[in-house]
């Protein structure tokens, strides 16, 4: 399943309440969380902690969470979560 952007798949993540892999560069395609062919798994907490930041944010903010690189988007959104 392929979808427009991060924000729109980790929606979709939540609504389905299960993890999913997801394939860089882009990775807006989902794969079943036991696919043994890579890519990195994105659990429903980290999706949930992405949203929150996501929606909380001005839109500069948010383009540039969209441009970042899934694990960087992860590390600054739970560093701002939970800032220990």
């Amino acid at each position: 399943m392929k979808f427009e952007n991060k924000i729109e798949l980790l929606r979709y993540q939540l609504e389905q309440k299960s993890a999913f892999r997801v394939k860089e560069p882009d990775g807006l395609e989902v794969f079943d969380a036991f696919d043994e062919d890579g890519g990195l798994l994105i659990d429903i907490f980290t999706a949930s902690v992405i949203v929150q930041v996501y929606d909380a944010v001005n839109e500069k903010n948010q383009q540039k969470l969209l441009s970042m690189s899934w694990v960087a988007m992860a590390m600054v959104c739970l560093s701002l979560v939970n800032p220990e």
